[in-house]
């Protein structure tokens, strides 16, 4: 199903400015002419936690979003820091494992807090043991720029998929099936 090509050619003429982290560079990618970081696969969440804990010392998140719209990231910060397993979660950790410069983890960290930012995940990300942090990570991050629900930031998986992510106001959604007579226990 190809209902975004319409968009993505509309986002191209926007002069949006698009970031690819992949280990390959996609046709979206090429089609977009986005700016490509190759990252070593499945080490999207070091990546992530690498810009998170340069965020947080250098106070550059968004403490007020953090503070009203979240819980639990008291609980998070222990672990950024190495407090719970002696590991601080720093750029130069992430950059052995991911591959990435500490210079360019600053400086996406650096892009992302200034500038309106959509993170776009993917379901696929997740389809590996403990998949489930790449997106929960994906959504710390997006907390920690505090953009969430605001126009053109946030995040979302799967943008591409059956026109997800578009606007919908007024569609309907797919349908599910009948419980039927049959109890649920």
């Amino acid at each position: 199903n190809h209902k975004n090509d319409e968009y993505y050619i509309q986002y191209k003429k926007s002069g949006i400015k698009f970031i690819s982290i992949d280990p390959i560079r996609t046709e979206t990618a090429k089609m977009l002419n986005a700016e490509c970081i190759y990252i070593r696969p499945n080490t999207d969440v070091a990546l992530m936690l690498g810009m998170m804990h340069y965020l947080y010392t250098t106070k550059k998140y968004d403490k007020a979003f953090i503070e009203q719209y979240t819980h639990g990231f008291d609980k998070f910060v222990p672990y950024l820091m190495g407090k719970s397993d002696d590991i601080a979660k720093t750029p130069e950790w992430a950059s052995k494992i991911t591959e990435i410069p500490v210079a360019t983890i600053k400086e996406l960290a650096n892009i992302f807090i200034s500038k309106k930012t959509f993170l776009a995940g993917n379901w696929a990300m997740q389809r590996a043991h403990h998949g489930e942090q790449v997106d929960w990570a994906l959504i710390t991050l997006a907390s920690m720029l505090g953009q969430i629900g605001t126009p053109g930031g946030g995040f979302g998986f799967s943008m591409h998929y059956s026109g997800g992510g578009q606007a919908a106001s007024g569609k309907t959604g797919i349908g599910g099936f009948s419980q039927g007579r049959n109890k649920i226990t």
